[in-house]
């Protein structure tokens, strides 16, 4: 089974398998002063491709309908499994190479960073995403730990290519630049990731499994920096595409000044090195 990857939220946690959103998890406190395991998952994993639109609750112990309604057990690693072979139907090969991208890559802290959808940054199309695929730390020149932001594509992925040579991957790259380079969120999002950093070490400590050098860096109150510049990383071509396709050449020139990142298989990305500190 693949492993899971947590992304931390504001006040819950999203885990991911095969690049999808498997399962929300959050808690209740409760007048008592009891707290309350509170799972959201889709009807899609737990009832397969005919089970429809919404969602089910989780409480740790059982999947239930909004009213209550006892649907089905948690039974621990045998329930788990059959949610990421459920993820692996219906997760697409971009999702999947990001999967395996994060997987490969200790050092990244968050997967789908989410923007907001009220976009001050891109009134205009609302088509736009705004999902960060990747979140990763690296060190600076001057070896301070640093954020840095991702984004994946396949190489068949038309949102790489334009008539007129200005694709919409450049859009979406510049919408990400503008959003986290704005001062009061490069505070916040600066602020979001060093608290991540500390729950991602705290997970790695209750599993007995160790973390990043550089997480628990950040997480041990190391001062974050970040690059507001994305990467562009794309992957799923053959070289014998990008070869012959004197097209591809042509686009390939619109992405200049643009960190490209291009392997024939998600599996060999290797994200931006990390110069040594001094």
């Amino acid at each position: 089974m693949q492993p899971l990857l947590i992304a931390v939220r504001d006040g819950y946690l999203n885990v991911y398998a095969e690049g999808q959103s498997v399962l929300r998890i959050g808690f209740d406190a409760r007048r008592s002063g009891d707290v309350r395991l509170r799972g959201r998952i889709h009807r899609k994993y737990v009832q397969g491709k005919e089970a429809g639109d919404g969602y089910f609750a989780f409480d740790g112990q059982h999947i239930m309908s909004g009213d209550g309604t006892k649907i089905t057990d948690y039974r621990g690693q045998e329930t788990l499994r059959n949610w990421v072979e459920a993820a692996r139907d219906w997760s697409g090969d971009e999702k999947k190479g990001v999967a395996v991208i994060a997987l490969n890559h200790p050092e990244v802290i968050d997967v789908e960073m989410a923007l907001p959808a009220n976009a001050a940054i891109s009134p205009t199309d609302k088509r736009a995403a705004n999902r960060m695929d990747i979140v990763a730390l690296e060190r600076s020149a001057a070896g301070a730990p640093s954020l840095a932001f991702y984004e994946a594509k396949l190489f068949t992925n038309g949102e790489l290519r334009a008539r007129n040579f200005k694709p919409r991957v450049l859009q979406q790259l510049d919408r990400y630049r503008t959003y986290v380079s704005a001062p009061d969120r490069r505070a916040q999002v600066l602020a979001a990731y060093q608290e991540a950093c500390a729950l991602h070490v705290e997970f790695a400590r209750m599993q007995e499994a160790t973390t990043s050098p550089l997480v628990a860096e950040v997480a041990a109150g190391a001062l974050l920096e970040m690059d507001a510049e994305p990467r562009l990383i794309i992957f799923g071509n053959r070289p014998e595409q990008v070869a012959a396709g004197a097209s591809w050449h042509q686009h390939a020139k619109a992405l200049e000044g643009v960190h490209v990142i291009l392997e024939a298989a998600a599996g060999d990305v290797r994200l931006k090195a990390s110069p040594k500190p001094s």
